[in-house]
């Protein structure tokens, strides 16, 4: 099994995709945060339906280094998102050296923390489902 880490809302839209996008487009299709489609590592092509797969993270190191500022990290946290811990069987999973994809319909919810968790001086702040 392999652990991911995901940004979600409360209906489980993504930072990019939710109906109240807090993320900054600049987190985007730069050097640091390659689109999955040129992230080659992934495995990842249009082709593949987006439905079908979620993207995040496979450490919470890659994490902090996507959303890399506190000011983002404290912007998802008021705007209702949450930091999620996946569980997948390894053959739903790839990752690169920026972020992960996974099968979503293969995929557990373990628990949940506030976005800016690693922002407050070692309160984990973890929720389990």
């Amino acid at each position: 099994m392999k652990t991911i880490w995901r940004i979600e809302d409360l209906t489980g839209q993504g930072m990019y995709t939710s109906n109240t996008p807090v993320a900054d487009l600049d987190l985007l299709y730069g050097k640091q945060h390659p689109g999955p489609t040129v992230d080659h590592a992934l495995g990842y092509t249009n082709k593949e339906d987006q439905t079908t797969y979620r993207f995040g993270f496979a450490t919470l190191t890659q994490y902090r280094a996507w959303v890399n500022t506190k000011s983002i990290r404290a912007s998802l946290a008021s705007g209702h998102f949450r930091l999620i811990k996946y569980r997948v069987p390894d053959q739903y999973f790839s990752k690169s050296a920026f972020q992960a994809i996974f099968k979503w319909s293969n995929a557990e919810k373990v628990l949940w923390r506030a976005p800016n968790y690693c922002d407050k001086g070692g309160d984990t702040c973890e929720h389990g489902y």
